[in-house]
């Protein structure tokens, strides 16, 4: 009898398939996949706010008797742990968002500026080191794929 590991991931749904791909790179078969939407009250200074957060839950499974599981393993761990290391984006738009909301009000332009050409290289280099890990992150896909 096989023994088998399981896993499951909850993902936006417009991460589903790149996350189904990475898996599947490293041995695993997607058993399900479920849409979940949730809905919950929420309140600040004395208003409630009804909020929806929507996202993807994949389960998927692993032969832990499969060939070379070993090696895929220390390469799938290598990939996460590299995959970690890589800057926040989203943190970076969002403040620059914010800053271009700030320059429709004259009085704040003596800090929004400046603020901006800040947040805008922090932004531009931390995409430059995600395109750089990201490029070494896709041979130990492209390993843990050979062994399978």
């Amino acid at each position: 009898m096989a023994r088998m590991e399981s896993r499951s991931e909850q993902v936006a749904p417009q991460f589903e398939q790149t996350t189904i791909s990475k898996y599947e790179d490293f041995g695993w078969l997607l058993q399900s996949t479920q849409e979940v939407v949730d809905n919950y009250l929420s309140s600040s200074r004395g208003n409630t706010y009804q909020n929806r957060s929507k996202y993807v839950k994949l389960m998927f499974q692993r032969d832990r008797d499969m060939q070379n599981y070993d090696a895929i393993i220390r390469l799938e761990r290598e990939y996460d742990t590299q995959r970690a290391a890589l800057p926040p984006l989203e943190t970076a738009k969002a403040m620059t968002c914010l800053l271009w909301v700030m320059l429709c009000i004259p009085i704040l332009w003596p800090i929004s500026i400046p603020m901006l050409i800040v947040v805008n290289r922090k932004r531009k280099r931390m995409e430059k080191v995600q395109a750089e890990i990201s490029l070494k992150l896709q041979p130990l896909r492209d390993q843990a794929r050979q062994l399978l």
